[in-house]
């Protein structure tokens, strides 16, 4: 086991998905299990080793970029790249240094199109629309990005969670940038934001050995603009859902693994 039951606060994305924190099941590798187990074990032995300029890259690029600018904006500076590609006479050399100029950094690049648009959130966050979304993502007191390992007490399976914001009254916060024409509450059972909720509960009540009962959406809705910022709490329901998954996925995943069937 690479590290112990705990939370981490200086693990990367990279370290937390691909690395040092691969070892531990996440809201995302459970949900696979949920979809076909035999999806779980392929992406298991074929994990993803893409190139931050890669194409399929962006999404998660622009993800990257979104919760750092909210959520811990000191790094954003420093470990978000804004780029524009050269063009013309000897664009492709220079794209080519530049590309892995940002690469040797380890920066996440994003284009300004982005920027702007984090810009124009930001102006709508503090424009007094939306005071209770500011004080939660500004408060000083707040744990942001910490990564949580631990043990499933019944099956001996290594979990992690990784929420957004923990406030200091034991509120979980997850940030979502919101690009589709559902609703979010649709979208979110869909996407099994239902089962991430359950597992932040869980794994902060677990760490911390104080129960936390309260998990909350900061949406921001980027589809179009005139943008928007929504709160959405999770209810009894919701929570409830999420529970059932957890149940049904580790329950699966414990199986395969006692029997090696998938």
């Amino acid at each position: 086991m690479p590290i112990k039951q705990g939370f981490y606060k200086d693990l990367s994305l990279q370290e937390y998905h691909h690395g040092i924190g691969a070892f531990a099941e996440s809201k995302s590798s459970l949900a696979n299990i949920l979809d076909c187990p035999r999806k779980f074990r392929y992406k298991k032995e074929h994990p993803e080793g893409l190139d931050v300029f890669d194409r399929a890259a962006k999404k998660f690029n622009d993800g990257t970029a979104f919760h750092t600018y909210f959520g811990e904006y000191e790094k954003f500076e420093t470990e978000i790249a804004i780029y524009k590609l050269f063009t013309g006479t000897g664009s492709v050399a220079l794209n080519k240094d530049l590309k892995q100029s940002i690469r040797d950094k380890g920066q996440t690049p994003i284009e300004e199109n982005t920027r702007i648009m984090l810009a124009d959130f930001n102006i709508l966050l503090r424009s007094g629309e939306h005071e209770k979304a500011r004080e939660v993502i500004e408060h000083p007191d707040r744990f942001v990005e910490y990564s949580g390992f631990w043990q499933d007490p019944d099956t001996g399976i290594w979990l992690k969670t990784r929420p957004d914001n923990i406030a200091s009254n034991m509120v979980i916060w997850d940030l979502k940038k919101h690009t589709s024409i559902k609703p979010f509450k649709s979208q979110a059972m869909t996407l099994h934001y239902d089962l991430q909720a359950y597992m932040a509960l869980v794994g902060c009540s677990i760490l911390t050995g104080v129960e936390h009962t309260a998990f909350g959406f900061i949406v921001f809705h980027a589809i179009e603009k005139p943008y928007d910022i929504e709160i959405v709490m999770a209810d009894e329901d919701f929570i409830e859902s999420g529970r059932d998954k957890f149940h049904t996925a580790i329950t699966t995943l414990k199986e395969c693994l006692d029997t090696d069937k998938w």
